[in-house]
């Protein structure tokens, strides 16, 4: 299987542990964040247990247990999620992330403005 369908797999299985919690689809900052966590299997692997669906709330503390980039990524999520400013090296995204990876960048930040398209293209591959 390819790491697209192992995103959608991931990302499909969180947004339906999301709905159960919340009884409720999931608001756009969830949607946006648990696309961005689900993008690898090692960030998901470190934040799932760190996400309070019911209290609407995430620990999304930095971990060495993810590569540089899922740490880059995080930070995206991070910023999206919280819905204000916060640190996010934009110059070290465009450097350092892989095509995949900034994609899943540009996709979220599509999402987070309410344009699904860029994400399903995505987790469709």
């Amino acid at each position: 299987m390819n790491a697209m369908n192992d995103h959608a797999q991931r990302f499909t299985a969180a947004l339906d542990l999301c709905r159960a919690a919340q009884g409720h689809d999931p608001e756009r900052r969830w949607g946006v964040l648990l696309f961005v966590l689900t993008a690898t299997e090692d960030l998901w692997a470190a934040y799932r247990d760190h996400l309070d669906y019911r209290a609407g709330a995430a620990s999304l503390e930095d971990t060495d247990a993810v590569g540089a980039q899922e740490r880059l990524l995080l930070s995206v999520a991070r910023a999206l999620f919280a819905g204000a400013p916060g640190l996010v090296d934009l110059a070290a995204c465009c450097a350092t992330l892989d095509v995949r990876a900034f994609n899943v960048l540009v996709a979220a930040c599509r999402l987070w403005r309410g344009d699904t398209g860029a994400a399903r293209v995505l987790l469709d591959g």
